[in-house]
């Protein structure tokens, strides 16, 4: 959907059979089946039926508030809405429930609480990823630098930058945000998000998200090896530089 030509150093599917409506075509049904995939190795599986039950709800919830966050992120919606429906629930949220709901570990607290640690950390998660994907080393992240910025992605970056903008600044924003732009163009942008103080707030506000997650640790788990491991995935959300 945001016409990226790399992931991970890679081209993208789409990229790799054509780029043209025939790859589009193709990639979209791939996806598809992927998600079917996951349901069929959940429902053959030798878990007992209650909990493969409740592990496909949990699936399907997460696969509709996947497709709900990136409706809104076409549209142009919240920045930190889309954050929580597009990645803390896929990324964070969900592969943690699945754990423990087919453990059959799984109560209503514990479950709140993982849902509740999972977005903090999936805010965070996505902050650092709009941050890398503006001020990070394409050799690394393994994608363009210029992507976002061509795309229009509505990041934290880049709405707190046009509450403090001046109008120079702002000038400078609708220039090239959402245009396709050279590195000179690049460098603007960085530098408006560095003078406005959007790229501290936004590295503060991940920050802040990953130490309220942790304080949510205990009531998932009183394993020390596991608060532990679960306290390290909270920091290397933020410490990553790809």
């Amino acid at each position: 959907i945001d016409k990226s030509p790399l992931r991970r150093g890679k081209l993208t599917i789409y990229k790799e059979l054509g780029g043209d409506h025939y790859g589009v075509s193709q990639t979209i049904c791939l996806g598809d089946i992927g998600f079917f995939l996951a349901v069929r190795l959940i429902s053959e599986s030798n878990f007992p039926p209650d909990q493969k039950n409740k592990a496909i709800q949990a699936f399907a919830q997460t696969v509709i508030n996947t497709g709900l966050g990136e409706m809104l992120d076409i549209k142009g919606g919240e920045a930190l809405t889309i954050h929580k429906l597009k990645t803390s629930y896929y990324t964070i949220i969900n592969p943690l429930q699945l754990g423990m709901i087919l453990s059959g570990g799984s109560t209503s607290l514990k479950l709140r609480g993982v849902e509740i640690f999972g977005e903090n950390l999936g805010l965070a998660f996505q902050i650092q990823d709009d941050i890398l994907g503006m001020f990070g080393d394409e050799k690394v992240i393994g994608k363009s630098v210029t992507s976002d910025l061509q795309e229009g992605k509505n990041t934290l970056l880049i709405s707190f930058a046009l509450k403090k903008a001046n109008p120079a600044q702002k000038k400078i924003l609708d220039k090239y945000y959402g245009q396709k732009v050279s590195k000179i163009g690049l460098d603007a942008v960085k530098k408006v998000f560095i003078d406005t103080g959007s790229l501290d707030y936004s590295n503060r506000q991940a920050l802040n998200y990953i130490e309220e997650g942790k304080k949510f640790i205990p009531q998932i788990t009183s394993d020390p090896k596991y608060q532990q491991l679960l306290s390290e995935l909270a920091d290397f959300v933020i410490e990553r530089k790809s």
